[in-house]
């Protein structure tokens, strides 16, 4: 995961057992709404399969996410050994880019991008602890206000803030949390 950006919000069992959710998927990645850094017309981005979020669960023209996005990414080891692998060879011979390399976790379950819809993220107060796990970081046990997607009716494992106009919202949302 990116190093600056990324917060956990949910304890580490929680995001294996949602990754084990995809069962014979070995990497799965968080999918975006842009399709960065790419161009919109150039193959990685336009030849990418349609999200099969409903065009409809998201308000105006906004549509559901479906590129890579590789600040937020699990694994076996040996499957991200040859992802990586895979990549370091093709990008010696092209401009390829991480698009198209992986399932994308497209509900928000595991990872949530919030670069193009920040106003999607609502934090609300849990009914029931997250975890009866006891972490000396997180106190899983205080029923703490989660980050929901409202969007996707998820509580996203980990919220990747990944657009410079939105850094902001680490701090401020960080102190609405605790």
């Amino acid at each position: 995961m990116d190093a600056w950006d990324v917060w956990l919000q949910l304890p580490p069992q929680i995001l294996l057992e949602r990754y084990r959710e995809y069962g014979s998927h070995p990497v799965v990645i968080g999918a975006d709404m842009a399709c960065w850094p790419n161009d919109w017309d150039e193959p990685a981005c336009r030849d990418v399969p349609e999200s099969p979020v409903p065009k409809n669960a998201y308000e105006g023209d906004m549509a559901p996410p479906r590129w890579a996005n590789s600040g937020t990414i699990i694994g076996t080891v040996k499957s991200m050994k040859d992802v990586y692998r895979d990549l370091v060879s093709q990008l010696s011979h092209t401009a390829l880019t991480d698009q198209g390399r992986m399932t994308l976790d497209y509900w928000s379950r595991l990872f949530w991008a919030n670069a193009a819809n920040v106003e999607s993220g609502m934090i609300i107060n849990t009914r029931h602890p997250v975890s009866a796990v006891e972490d000396d970081v997180i106190p899983y046990r205080l029923l703490p206000p989660m980050v929901y997607h409202s969007q996707t009716g998820e509580y996203p494992v980990a919220i990747h803030f990944n657009d410079h106009a939105h850094k902001n919202l680490m701090n401020r949302w960080w102190g609405r949390l605790w």
